[in-house]
Protein backbone atom coordinates (compact mmCIF):
# COMPACT_ATOMS: atom_id res chain seq x y z
CA UNK A 1 0.00 0.00 0.00
CA UNK A 2 2.90 2.15 0.39
CA UNK A 3 3.15 2.58 -3.45
CA UNK A 4 0.01 3.64 -3.64
CA UNK A 5 0.55 6.12 -1.15
CA UNK A 6 3.56 7.59 -2.88
CA UNK A 7 1.33 7.32 -6.49
CA UNK A 8 -1.47 9.47 -4.98
CA UNK A 9 1.61 12.17 -3.27
CA UNK A 10 3.43 12.12 -7.29
CA UNK A 11 -0.17 12.98 -8.53
CA UNK A 12 -1.01 15.64 -6.32
CA UNK A 13 2.63 17.19 -6.98
CA UNK A 14 1.56 17.03 -10.76
CA UNK A 15 -1.62 18.73 -10.29
CA UNK A 16 -0.43 21.45 -7.85
CA UNK A 17 2.95 22.17 -9.88
CA UNK A 18 0.12 22.15 -13.58
CA UNK A 19 -1.71 24.76 -11.22
CA UNK A 20 0.79 27.00 -9.94
CA UNK A 21 3.04 27.16 -13.57
CA UNK A 22 -0.13 28.42 -15.12
CA UNK A 23 -0.80 30.87 -11.70
CA UNK A 24 2.46 32.26 -12.23
CA UNK A 25 2.35 32.64 -15.65
CA UNK A 26 -0.96 34.95 -15.10
CA UNK A 27 1.14 36.67 -12.32
CA UNK A 28 4.00 37.52 -15.09
CA UNK A 29 1.02 38.44 -17.49
CA UNK A 30 0.21 41.11 -15.20
CA UNK A 31 3.76 42.53 -13.75
CA UNK A 32 4.07 46.00 -13.89
CA UNK A 33 7.87 46.71 -14.10
CA UNK A 34 9.50 48.31 -11.16
CA UNK A 35 13.30 48.92 -12.09
CA UNK A 36 14.78 52.13 -12.65
CA UNK A 37 12.36 55.15 -13.69
CA UNK A 38 9.60 52.89 -14.30
CA UNK A 39 9.00 52.61 -10.78
CA UNK A 40 5.67 53.75 -8.97
CA UNK A 41 3.91 52.71 -6.05
CA UNK A 42 0.36 53.08 -4.58
CA UNK A 43 0.22 53.72 -0.25
CA UNK A 44 -3.12 54.30 0.19
CA UNK A 45 -4.46 56.37 -2.38
CA UNK A 46 -0.98 58.80 -2.84
CA UNK A 47 1.21 57.18 -5.38
CA UNK A 48 4.82 57.54 -5.36
CA UNK A 49 7.76 57.73 -8.39
CA UNK A 50 10.21 57.78 -5.68
CA UNK A 51 11.68 54.44 -4.00
CA UNK A 52 12.47 56.34 -0.45
CA UNK A 53 8.84 58.22 -0.55
CA UNK A 54 7.19 54.81 -1.29
CA UNK A 55 8.71 52.86 1.77
CA UNK A 56 8.64 55.73 3.95
CA UNK A 57 4.96 56.25 3.38
CA UNK A 58 4.58 52.52 3.37
CA UNK A 59 6.10 52.52 6.81
CA UNK A 60 4.24 55.41 8.12
CA UNK A 61 0.98 53.48 7.29
CA UNK A 62 1.90 49.96 8.93
CA UNK A 63 3.40 51.78 11.99
CA UNK A 64 -0.41 53.83 11.93
CA UNK A 65 -1.72 50.38 12.28
CA UNK A 66 0.48 48.48 14.28
CA UNK A 67 -0.26 51.86 16.88
CA UNK A 68 -4.35 51.57 16.50
CA UNK A 69 -3.64 47.64 16.90
CA UNK A 70 -6.08 47.35 13.43
CA UNK A 71 -7.83 43.88 13.03
CA UNK A 72 -8.57 43.14 10.12
CA UNK A 73 -7.28 42.96 6.65
CA UNK A 74 -6.89 46.17 4.49
CA UNK A 75 -4.49 46.95 1.15
CA UNK A 76 -2.62 49.46 2.06
CA UNK A 77 -0.55 49.46 -1.15
CA UNK A 78 0.41 47.96 -4.47
CA UNK A 79 3.61 47.62 -6.59
CA UNK A 80 4.45 45.95 -9.80
CA UNK A 81 0.51 45.48 -10.26
CA UNK A 82 0.06 43.68 -7.16
CA UNK A 83 -1.55 44.85 -4.00
CA UNK A 84 -0.43 44.63 -0.38
CA UNK A 85 -2.31 43.34 1.95
CA UNK A 86 -1.89 44.11 6.03
CA UNK A 87 -3.60 41.65 8.85
CA UNK A 88 -3.29 42.79 12.10
CA UNK A 89 -4.87 40.39 15.30
CA UNK A 90 -4.67 40.50 18.50
CA UNK A 91 -3.97 37.90 20.86
CA UNK A 92 -4.47 37.22 24.59
CA UNK A 93 -4.73 40.14 26.72
CA UNK A 94 -2.46 42.91 25.50
CA UNK A 95 -0.65 40.95 22.44
CA UNK A 96 -0.75 41.56 18.67
CA UNK A 97 0.78 40.71 15.57
CA UNK A 98 0.82 41.80 12.09
CA UNK A 99 1.42 40.29 8.58
CA UNK A 100 2.08 41.90 5.21
CA UNK A 101 1.07 39.73 2.03
CA UNK A 102 1.89 40.35 -1.58
CA UNK A 103 -1.60 39.04 -3.07
CA UNK A 104 -0.98 37.22 -6.19
CA UNK A 105 -3.15 34.86 -8.70
CA UNK A 106 -4.64 32.09 -5.99
CA UNK A 107 -2.09 32.64 -3.81
CA UNK A 108 -0.27 35.21 -0.91
CA UNK A 109 3.12 35.29 0.20
CA UNK A 110 4.13 36.72 3.47
CA UNK A 111 6.08 40.23 3.01
CA UNK A 112 8.62 40.58 6.15
CA UNK A 113 8.42 44.22 6.81
CA UNK A 114 9.37 44.62 10.47
CA UNK A 115 8.53 48.01 11.82
CA UNK A 116 13.05 48.24 11.73
CA UNK A 117 13.21 47.80 8.52
CA UNK A 118 14.16 50.98 6.54
CA UNK A 119 11.99 52.70 3.98
CA UNK A 120 14.24 51.41 1.10
CA UNK A 121 14.74 47.97 2.66
CA UNK A 122 11.13 47.76 2.61
CA UNK A 123 10.77 48.22 -1.33
CA UNK A 124 13.29 46.42 -1.70
CA UNK A 125 11.85 43.58 -0.52
CA UNK A 126 8.96 44.05 -2.22
CA UNK A 127 11.03 44.22 -5.37
CA UNK A 128 12.36 41.17 -4.81
CA UNK A 129 9.26 39.41 -4.48
CA UNK A 130 8.03 40.55 -7.43
CA UNK A 131 11.58 39.60 -8.99
CA UNK A 132 11.97 35.89 -9.82
CA UNK A 133 8.41 34.83 -10.99
CA UNK A 134 10.10 33.37 -13.57
CA UNK A 135 12.71 31.20 -11.96
CA UNK A 136 9.87 30.18 -9.77
CA UNK A 137 7.86 28.98 -12.01
CA UNK A 138 11.12 26.68 -13.50
CA UNK A 139 11.45 25.21 -10.15
CA UNK A 140 7.86 24.00 -10.43
CA UNK A 141 8.18 22.99 -14.02
CA UNK A 142 11.43 20.72 -12.63
CA UNK A 143 9.26 19.46 -9.54
CA UNK A 144 6.29 18.82 -12.59
CA UNK A 145 9.12 17.00 -14.37
CA UNK A 146 10.47 15.29 -11.23
CA UNK A 147 6.44 14.29 -10.19
CA UNK A 148 5.90 12.63 -13.21
CA UNK A 149 9.24 10.67 -13.37
CA UNK A 150 8.36 9.36 -9.87
CA UNK A 151 4.36 8.22 -11.01
CA UNK A 152 5.87 6.35 -14.26
CA UNK A 153 8.69 4.91 -11.86
CA UNK A 154 5.81 4.08 -8.99
CA UNK A 155 3.77 2.54 -11.87
CA UNK A 156 6.01 0.42 -13.20
CA UNK A 157 6.86 -0.87 -10.17
CA UNK A 158 3.20 -1.11 -9.31
CA UNK A 159 2.69 -3.38 -12.66
CA UNK A 160 5.70 -5.64 -11.92
CA UNK A 161 4.89 -6.46 -8.14
CA UNK A 162 1.14 -7.49 -9.76
CA UNK A 163 2.77 -9.76 -12.58
CA UNK A 164 3.56 -12.18 -9.51
CA UNK A 165 -0.55 -12.34 -8.76
CA UNK A 166 -0.60 -15.42 -10.67
CA UNK A 167 1.74 -17.38 -8.93
CA UNK A 168 0.63 -15.60 -5.59
CA UNK A 169 -3.04 -17.19 -6.22
CA UNK A 170 -1.53 -20.33 -7.25
CA UNK A 171 0.27 -20.62 -3.71
CA UNK A 172 -2.64 -19.20 -2.13
CA UNK A 173 -4.80 -22.30 -3.76
CA UNK A 174 -1.98 -24.82 -2.48
CA UNK A 175 -2.01 -23.33 0.89
CA UNK A 176 -6.35 -24.20 1.17
CA UNK A 177 -6.06 -28.07 -0.30
CA UNK A 178 -2.88 -28.46 2.64
CA UNK A 179 -5.53 -26.82 4.77
CA UNK A 180 -8.30 -29.24 3.58
CA UNK A 181 -5.60 -32.80 3.87
CA UNK A 182 -4.80 -31.32 7.52
CA UNK A 183 -7.90 -30.96 8.94
CA UNK A 184 -9.09 -34.62 6.79
CA UNK A 185 -5.86 -36.44 8.90
CA UNK A 186 -6.97 -34.44 12.14
CA UNK A 187 -10.35 -35.98 11.72
CA UNK A 188 -9.25 -39.44 10.66
CA UNK A 189 -6.99 -39.67 13.36
CA UNK A 190 -9.55 -38.84 15.58
CA UNK A 191 -12.12 -40.76 14.81
CA UNK A 192 -10.36 -44.37 15.94
CA UNK A 193 -9.99 -43.14 19.00
CA UNK A 194 -14.20 -42.20 19.26
CA UNK A 195 -14.35 -45.80 18.02
CA UNK A 196 -12.77 -46.89 20.78
CA UNK A 197 -14.53 -45.07 23.59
Amino acid sequence: MRSLGQIRDAERDIDISTRRIAEIGQDIERLVPTDGAAFTMNVTDTSYAGRKEAGRALMKEILTLVQLQQEGEAIIASVGGFDLEYEGQRFGKDGYRYTTMLLRTNAEYEIDLPMTVTPLGAVARLEHALDDFEGEQERYRQRLADARRRLASYQSRGEGEFAFADELADKRRQLVEIERALALDVEDAAAPSALAA
